[in-house]
């Protein structure tokens, strides 16, 4: 865990560094993912062809995002939670549930990038460390002595969306891999609210002065 301090640390840190630059954009992050899967290391106890845990549907991605950035081009930092209450490895059952943390750095352009005025649609591409666990609770008899640990993988996103004022819509793909045959993936719909978004104020247009 203490990777993820000092991922979470390098990020803040450069997004202050550049906060002279652009304007800020503060966002919770909630949603739902069609499909993930989740393989430990093979430095697991148990068989090589157990190691895995997938899930469809049920979960839910929920954090935070802090972008600078102007018109249609941002730089975010990302953090946020997955749950999954029902993940299971259909191959072997062992137990349910698995959590993953995703710390990610992206760049968004277009209708994603959260200041655009022109744009409906956008992209983002991003990378960074994600932790995983499986197997959380309910385990079998076989498996009632199995210890699972996070275990990090290092991942590439892409995000396709759209979105009109605070809100963003965004399709994402995030696969990942790591030492030992570790590996992530998570696929699933977004939703980026904008918590302080600035409403514009619209100027008055100037009162006629009466002909005498």
């Amino acid at each position: 865990m203490t990777i993820m301090r000092k991922q979470l640390f390098i990020m803040i840190s450069f997004l202050c560094c550049v906060s002279m630059y652009g304007q800020f954009s503060h966002k919770m992050i909630i949603g739902f993912d069609f499909y993930q899967k989740y393989r430990n290391p093979q430095e697991s106890k148990i068989d090589d062809d157990s190691r895995s845990s997938g899930n469809v549907i049920l979960a839910i991605p929920i954090g935070y995002s802090l972008a600078i950035g102007k018109n249609n081009v941002s730089f975010s930092a990302e953090a946020s939670a997955n749950i999954a209450p029902l993940a299971f490895d259909a191959g072997q059952y062992k137990g349910l549930g698995a959590l993953s943390f995703p710390l990610l750095a992206k760049l968004n352009f277009g209708a994603l990038s959260g200041f655009s005025k022109n744009k409906l649609l956008g992209y983002s591409i991003g990378g960074g460390i994600q932790f995983n666990r499986t197997e959380l609770f309910g385990l079998t008899k076989n498996y009632n002595v199995l210890e699972r640990n996070f275990f990090p993988t290092y991942v590439g996103e892409l995000g396709v969306g759209g979105g009109v004022s605070g809100l963003n819509v965004i399709l994402y793909f995030r696969v990942g891999a790591a030492a030992q045959d570790a590996f992530s993936f998570n696929s699933g719909l977004i939703f980026n609210v904008d918590l302080y978004k600035t409403k514009t104020k619209v100027p008055k247009k100037p009162k006629l002065s009466s002909m005498t």
